[in-house]
């Protein structure tokens, strides 16, 4: 029984060394709070912010809209292009330049829509900006 005892100790595979062992460990313990760390704090989520409308008014005497805009974020977009809806299904598209809103600040902006709006009619807007964003509403036209 002995010579089979010692067959069997020297055909076993020695393991890996306890320092070795221990590092492994070590360094997926790390990765493993680094993943709930960022989990946690929600540093897989996207980093834009977009941009937002402070306040919008249809002007029928006149024919303006205007409207503010913040830009929370860092980098400085443009509105490209602005169109409104009324009823019957009236379709105006603004004919002013715009201005380009940087990071952080608010940009007012009136423009001239290619239809003229009535007083107490409600008109659904979309201002498109350069960087893919589309800001939607309704205002009624004072």
């Amino acid at each position: 029984m002995s010579k089979f005892l010692d067959r069997l100790k020297k055909n076993q595979k020695k393991g890996i060394s306890p320092a070795i062992a221990t590092i492994i460990l070590i360094v997926v313990a790390l990765v493993i709070a680094l993943l709930v760390g960022v989990f946690a704090f929600g540093l897989f989520t996207s980093q834009t912010k977009s941009v937002t409308l402070q306040s919008a008014n249809l002007y029928a005497t006149g024919n303006s809209f205007a409207f503010t805009l913040k830009n929370p974020g860092g980098s400085t977009v443009t509105p490209t292009s602005y169109t409104m809806t009324g009823p019957g299904g009236v379709t105006g598209t603004c004919t002013g330049a715009f201005t380009a809103i940087t990071g952080g600040k608010l940009q007012a902006e009136t423009c001239t829509p290619s239809a003229a709006s009535v007083v107490g009619n409600t008109y659904d807007y979309v201002i498109n900006l350069d960087n893919g964003q589309s800001i939607s509403g309704s205002v009624v036209a004072q």
